[in-house]
């Protein structure tokens, strides 16, 4: 990391800290806050408070993954952890019509059942938009978009997160501890080759404390 880039970033590890340099981030209610970070650190918890504390609307992106038959067809091969294995073109319309309309449907995926089982309707409030997932900063999602992004990172210990997604896939997504154990390789490898430079790029690095919700997911 270089000097200037550091000094760009801002770490911080509770969350009023959090709260506050977000807020004194945003320039108004029509900004669009992307938070990313690697599996299991905390990002949905954390984001649903962030977004409750300025009045917003949380979009979960995982909910436009793509099933592993879908993703097979599409790379040739398995492989959940880059970007294709999301329909980013959808997700990117979705962000776009809350921006231009205030509302927009959002798939329900269901990671056990492995597909879409629904749609909901979801409204912008008078706050901002915060999307979470693992690659909400990918480019094509804010191609366009005029107002203010502000890209936050949720970081995590290896070994809780592991803990965590240990019992968030045996008991919400119907993975065997032998399926997680062998994914879980796959999952580090991935964040090597995507989320190193998502963390350079955040403007700000949370570092929840490891006391608290010791198995919140995503």
């Amino acid at each position: 990391m270089q000097p200037n880039e550091q000094s760009a970033k801002s770490i911080c590890r509770d969350f009023e800290t959090l709260k506050s340099l977000t807020g004194g981030r945003l320039g108004n209610s029509a900004d669009l806050i992307l938070v990313s970070g690697p599996s299991c650190s905390g990002k949905t918890v954390w984001t649903e408070r962030l977004a409750t504390s300025l009045n917003g609307l949380h979009v979960a992106g995982d909910d436009w993954a793509l099933s592993e038959a879908e993703v097979i067809a599409r790379l040739g091969r398995l492989d959940l952890e880059c970007p294709e294995a999301y329909d980013l073109d959808s997700l990117a319309v979705a962000i776009s019509q809350l921006f231009l309309y205030g509302t927009t449907l959002s798939p329900r995926f269901d990671f056990a059942a492995d597909r879409i089982t629904g749609y909901r309707q979801v409204r912008r409030s008078s706050g901002p938009v915060l999307l979470e997932f693992l690659h909400s900063f990918d480019p094509l999602l804010r191609q366009g978009f005029s107002g203010k992004v502000l890209k936050i990172y949720i970081d995590g210990d290896e070994r809780l997160r592991f803990k965590r997604r240990l019992a968030r896939d045996t008991r919400f997504r119907g993975r065997t501890e032998t399926a997680v154990l062998r994914e879980w390789q796959q999952v580090l490898e991935g964040e090597r080759r995507f989320l190193d430079s998502y963390r350079l790029g955040a403007d700000i690095v949370f570092v929840p404390p490891t006391d608290e919700n010791e198995f919140n997911t995503n």
